[in-house]
């Protein structure tokens, strides 16, 4: 079966580990509660770079770190299915 590669953003998870909320990451991260409430809840959720340089900064780690490649089983190919 072929994979899939996927990728999501940590930004819930980073900020669970902290104990931040959403409004307390937009406040200290200085980005919009409307941004913030997007990628708190969709992991897909693309936003600028500099938004991204400003939560790396605020959770310590790299911009690199925030996003994790994730491989994921594919649909099967019509070969694939008759077997």
């Amino acid at each position: 079966m072929p994979e899939a590669l996927h990728t999501r953003h940590r930004v819930k998870e980073l900020a669970q580990d902290r104990f931040l909320s959403i409004r307390a990451l937009a406040l200290y991260a200085r980005i919009s509660y409307k941004t913030t409430h997007a990628l708190y809840h969709n992991p897909q959720h693309q936003a600028r770079y500099s938004t991204w340089c400003k939560l790396a900064a605020i959770f310590g780690i790299p911009v690199a770190e925030l996003v994790v490649e994730e491989r994921k089983p594919g649909p099967l190919s019509p070969a694939e299915k008759v077997l």
